[in-house]
């Protein structure tokens, strides 16, 4: 018996998705050609998530499964293809970490998930949670779009609970699956963890600042064109640096152009930034923030 499963997407139903049925396959080699498929289940609206497939094979067999969903606006591509091991029971003892169920991750965020920034966003985690004395020895970390392209994929040792993505840049108006899933040291992994973004277009913001090489040695001018039924404009910078990021400046003047002061990147050893403008218009509406990546340099 195989037990086959993928996480249990968030689909954004306020957009019209809806998940209908999903593709299931088990083969006996990667290239899942016609003679190579054990066992598959296709178009199943029963088995949405997760399916039990019947299967006797020798000890040391390698399988190979795949799974796609259906939704009613199209088809995702297909799953990574994952790999089976069918092994005898082998005893353990109790030095050793009990196999058990991990809890699947609770993901958290630290920008608003309607108007989700392209990049230097941080994946936050709870710990995690067994019921064995198994400890937490790796997480993964991945995002895709609606559409199931791959845009960022980590997996690491080191960042086990928090992570700052700042190796990618997202493409606007697009939806986002960002996720993540534990491995414990009894070699257990957890179900798949989800969180649904939208990297928002603000259409109305264009920044005339450069973001090439910006001289934090001096103050520097952030400047937007003009806009119509323009009120106020509010700019938040945040640094990153030796996978740590923080806000280090935020004003809100009515003005298009703002000067940022030097003494804003003291005190931090800043490799990026990120600026975000959110503009309020006359009837005190807000266009949501507009975000800008940008490289920094530091004369010595």
């Amino acid at each position: 018996m195989v037990i086959l499963y993928i996480p249990n997407i968030e689909l954004p139903t306020d957009l019209g998705w809806t998940h209908d049925a999903t593709d299931w396959q088990l083969s006996t080699t990667p290239a899942f050609k016609d003679d190579d498929i054990i066992e598959k289940s296709m178009s199943d609206e029963d088995n949405l998530t997760s399916i039990t497939m019947d299967v006797d094979l020798p000890a040391d067999t390698l399988l190979y499964a795949r799974a796609r969903v259906i939704c009613n606006k199209g088809i995702f591509e297909w799953s990574n293809i994952g790999v089976i091991k069918i092994e005898d029971f082998v005893k353990i003892t109790f030095e050793q970490p009990i196999p058990s169920k991990v809890m699947k991750p609770v993901i958290h965020l630290d920008f608003d998930k309607q108007n989700f920034p392209s990049t230097m966003f941080t994946i936050t985690t709870d710990e995690m949670s067994s019921s064995s004395n198994s400890d937490l020895i790796e997480t993964t970390y991945f995002i895709t779009d609606i559409h199931g392209t791959p845009y960022y994929f980590n997996t690491t040792k080191d960042d086990l609970t928090k992570k700052l993505v700042n190796e990618v840049i997202l493409p606007e108006d697009r939806v986002y699956i960002i996720s993540a899933s534990f491995k414990s040291s009894s070699r257990d992994v957890s179900s798949v963890a989800t969180e649904v973004v939208y990297v928002k277009p603000v259409k109305d913001i264009n920044l005339k600042t450069s973001t090439d090489d910006i001289n934090t040695n001096y103050d520097f001018i952030i400047s937007i064109d003009p806009i119509v039924n323009f009120k106020s404009m509010e700019v938040t910078i945040y640094g990153a640096g030796m996978d740590l990021k923080k806000e280090i400046y935020n004003t809100s003047q009515e003005s298009l152009s703002i000067v940022v002061p030097s003494t804003a990147f003291e005190g931090f050893d800043i490799s990026s930034i990120l600026i975000g403008i959110e503009v309020t218009y006359q009837d005190d509406s807000k266009s949501g923030f507009k975000y800008y990546p940008a490289t920094i340099i530091r004369n010595t």
